[in-house]
């Protein structure tokens, strides 16, 4: 069951680094952004997190060992902070970078 533990946990992991770069797209759309253009937009998905963080927590549940990833409620802890913490990302880096660059296209 540890196998399929960590198997979960690197799924999350490369969605930790998709909602990482996220913003910074996002910011280049923004950037290139003529008036007219349609503005294409970039799913988040919170609910694979969610899953994926249910999933790692029961298979988590029923690992045997004692190691870091065979209790659950630490697994939800880092794991549940990493998606936290990429978000968090998201939005610092959305609204800064967004008015950094409003404010230089409106000079």
């Amino acid at each position: 069951m540890s196998l399929v533990v960590w198997i979960i946990l690197s799924f999350l992991l490369l969605k930790v680094i998709w909602n990482l770069g996220v913003p910074y797209q996002l910011l280049v759309r923004l950037k290139n952004y003529n008036e007219g253009d349609i503005k294409p937009g970039i799913s988040l998905s919170l609910e694979v997190e969610i899953i994926l963080l249910l999933f790692v927590m029961f298979f988590s549940w029923l690992s045997n060992g004692d190691s870091l990833i065979n209790k659950p409620l630490h697994v939800l802890a880092y794991a549940g902070g990493l998606v936290l913490f990429s978000y968090a990302h998201f939005f610092i880096v959305g609204m800064v970078g967004g008015w950094l660059i409003t404010y230089k296209s409106k000079r």
